[in-house]
C-alpha cells in the first residue's frame, strides 16, 4: 500500500471538530456550572484534549456514577493512542520478508491476545481497566488492520452466506439488547469485531447483495456526519437528561435529543470538518505532484548520464 495510507492523518484534519466541542464545553462549564460539577467538566475537557480520557476512567475504582458530558471520548483516546503505535508496527511488518499470511496471522493474533487479556482482567474484577484500557480495546482495531493487510496482500475472502447471516443477527442482537446476551469475560467484545470483519469482507465482495443497500444515499450521508454524531450526541443526551422536562414524554425527549444531535452533527460536518478535510486532499495532491517531479528529475539525470 502507498506510504501515505499508513498514517491516519484523516483524524488530524478532523480534530478541529473535537476542538469546537471542547470550546463549547468550556463555555458551558463557566456559564452554567459551579463547584464540583464545573471542576469535573474541566477535567473531562483536559482529558479529552490530551486523548487520555480512557486512562482517566480506567484508573477509577468503579464506573462513573455521576453525569458525564465527555466520557464517550474515551474511545477516541483509544483510537488516537493506537495510531501512535500502529504506523510503526505496520512499517516494520512491510519491511520484513515474511509472507502476507504470516503478517496477517501475527496481527490477528494480537487481536486475540488483547481480547484474552481483557477476559483475564474481568475475571480478576479489574473492570474499569478492562473496559477502557488501550491494551484491552485493541481487538477491533487490530482485527480491522489484519483484514486490511489481507487485502493488501491480494487475499480473496469468500464468506459463506450462513456465516454472514449469523454475523448480521449477532450484531443486531448486540445493538438491540447486548446487555442480555449470555457472554462474559471479553467474549462479547471479541465477537463484535469478528462479526464486523466478516461483514466488511463480505461487502467488499462485488457480488455482495449488501453493497447496494449500504450505498443508499441517506446511509452514505449518515456515514459522512457520523464523526459529528459521535462527538455531539453524548453531550446532548447528558444536557437534556440533566434538565427536568416533566411535561415531555420519553418519546418526545428522544426525538428532541436525536434532532439536536443530528443538527449539530450536520453543522459540524459542513462548517468545520469539510473545510479541513479538503486540506487533506490538497496535501495528498501536493505529495503526488512532488513525487512525480522527483521521478522526472531522476529520469532526466539518468538520461543525461547516458
Amino acid at each position: 500500500p502507498p506510504r501515505s495510507t499508513l498514517f491516519p492523518y484523516t483524524t488530524l484534519f478532523r480534530s478541529p471538530a473535537l476542538a469546537v466541542l471542547l470550546l463549547v464545553s468550556l463555555a458551558g462549564a463557566w456559564l452554567f456550572l459551579d463547584g464540583v460539577a464545573r471542576h469535573r467538566l474541566l477535567v473531562e475537557v483536559a482529558s479529552s484534549a490530551g486523548y487520555v480520557m480512557n486512562w482517566v476512567l480506567a484508573t477509577k475504582s468503579a464506573f462513573p456514577a455521576t453525569t458525564s458530558y465527555l466520557g464517550h471520548t474515551w474511545s477516541l483516546s483509544v483510537e488516537e493512542q493506537f495510531y501512535l503505535v500502529w504506523p510503526l508496527l505496520c512499517l516494520l511488518l512491510l519491511r520484513v520478508g515474511w509472507t502476507w499470511r504470516t503478517k496477517v496471522t501475527l496481527v490477528a493474533g494480537g487481536a486475540v491476545l488483547s481480547s484474552g487479556w481483557r477476559a483475564i482482567l474481568e475475571h480478576a474484577h479489574h473492570m474499569t481497566h478492562a473496559a477502557y484500557g488501550l491494551d484491552t480495546n485493541a481487538t477491533s482495531l487490530l482485527a480491522g488492520c489484519a483484514l486490511g493487510l489481507a487485502f493488501a496482500g491480494g487475499a480473496t475472502l469468500v464468506i459463506n452466506r450462513w456465516v454472514v447471516w449469523g454475523a448480521i443477527v449477532f450484531v443486531a442482537a448486540v445493538c438491540m439488547r447486548g446487555d442480555l446476551l449470555p457472554l462474559h469475560y471479553g467474549l462479547l467484545e471479541a465477537g463484535v469485531p469478528l462479526a464486523t470483519v466478516v461483514l466488511v469482507a463480505h461487502v467488499l465482495d462485488t457480488a455482495s447483495p449488501l453493497a447496494p443497500a449500504l450505498e443508499w444515499k441517506p446511509l452514505v450521508y449518515i456515514g459522512k456526519i457520523s464523526y459529528g454524531l459521535y462527538l455531539w450526541h453524548f453531550a446532548v443526551f447528558a444536557v437534556v437528561n440533566s434538565r427536568h422536562f416533566s411535561q415531555w414524554s420519553s418519546a418526545e425527549l428522544l426525538v428532541a435529543k436525536l434532532t439536536l444531535s443530528f443538527a449539530l452533527a450536520i453543522a459540524s460536518y459542513h462548517v468545520v470538518e469539510r473545510p479541513f478535510l479538503s486540506l487533506k486532499g490538497r496535501y495528498a495532491s501536493s505529495k503526488r505532484v512532488m513525487a512525480v517531479d522527483d521521478r522526472d528529475r531522476k529520469s532526466t539525470r539518468l538520461n543525461s548520464s547516458h
